[in-house]
């Protein structure tokens, strides 16, 4: 398997995606495109992570997802548990069914225990604890209801290689919950999916068991932060290092691709959320000494301090 990654992991992929019979889509042509994207799956399928918001050009949905079911009956190995939750029609969630359901489960059981949320409405002169953190979880538990009810029954009913354009809103639609995600911070909703420990709320005015409906006023200042260029943050940093065997050496120059995930917390914040960061710490580290193929030899959990940076959140 290693050999076999090195080559699919280099520039001479094309090559082994055609001797396997695969078509690949245009996107991939574009050789750090095909890195970035397999690179991930391997992450993902590894169990290291569980999610990632696909944040580099990709097919559309439909395009990726029928490539998806069509590479996984020639390498199983590492695509089985790989799908999709598209957001919308330009956001769009790669993930390991198996290990994303157990964290859900999890998540609804130990009532969103591993999650702090921060205000960070325009209307506060600093980020705040949030004053309504239940209003936030009893959201993620139907989000979450949602996404383990359908990706289950397209299990159960064997829907794997029937790709679909539906979005998370169409899920949420068969539940009849469809109006609720323009009442969710979309910071909140990628951030839990992503599994930061810190995540970014918004009650852009009042409070955020106030947002009801996809108000004018509440998307306008959601349009905002207050950490925006003023606030000194805290970065975290989850990177990967040193090839782990001789196969995987023409990645070390691949800097973008040691970067496995990054979360923020306000420095004037970091008391009250320091137990919760050092428990992901060791969740990170207890899932990479349990990884059975490895890539990189060496996992690093770094901070630093950002200060005066607009943040995207």
């Amino acid at each position: 398997m290693e050999q076999l990654l090195s080559i699919l992991l280099s520039n001479q992929y094309k090559q082994s995606i055609s001797a396997l019979g695969i078509r690949l889509p245009p996107e991939f042509n574009t050789a750090r495109n095909w890195i970035q994207f397999l690179h991930d799956v391997v992450q993902l399928d590894s169990g290291l992570r569980d999610c990632y918001l696909i944040d580099y050009p990709i097919p559309p949905h439909n395009v990726l997802l029928t490539f998806i079911n069509t590479i996984k009956t020639k390498i199983p190995t590492i695509f089985n548990d790989i799908t999709l939750i598209p957001l919308n029609e330009y956001l769009c969630f790669m993930v390991n069914k198996r290990a994303l359901l157990e964290r859900m489960k999890n998540d609804i059981d130990n009532g969103f225990s591993s999650y702090t949320f921060i205000n960070v409405s325009p209307c506060l002169s600093d980020a705040k604890q949030c004053d309504d953190c239940q209003y936030h979880k009893t959201q993620l538990s139907s989000v979450a209801t949602c996404i383990i009810g359908t990706l289950t029954k397209n299990e159960k009913e064997k829907e794997k290689s029937k790709p679909t354009t539906h979005t998370l809103r169409d899920w949420m639609a068969a539940h009849n919950q469809s109006m609720m995600l323009d009442s969710i911070y979309p910071p909140v909703l990628s951030g839990w999916l992503c599994n930061y420990p810190v995540v970014y709320c918004n009650s852009a005015h009042l409070t955020c068991f106030t947002i009801k409906c996809p108000l004018e006023e509440t998307e306008r200042r959601w349009q905002n932060n207050c950490i925006s260029m003023t606030a000194e943050l805290i970065r975290y940093e989850v990177s990967v290092d040193i090839p782990s065997s001789a196969h995987f050496q023409h990645l070390n120059g691949m800097a973008h691709l040691k970067r496995i995930q990054s979360f923020t917390v306000p420095s004037n914040q970091y008391t009250s959320v320091e137990q919760l960061i050092n428990q992901w710490k060791e969740r990170y580290f207890g899932r990479w000494d349990q990884l059975k193929l490895k890539i990189w030899s060496q996992l690093n959990i770094t901070n630093t301090m950002v200060s005066n940076t607009v943040v995207n959140l």
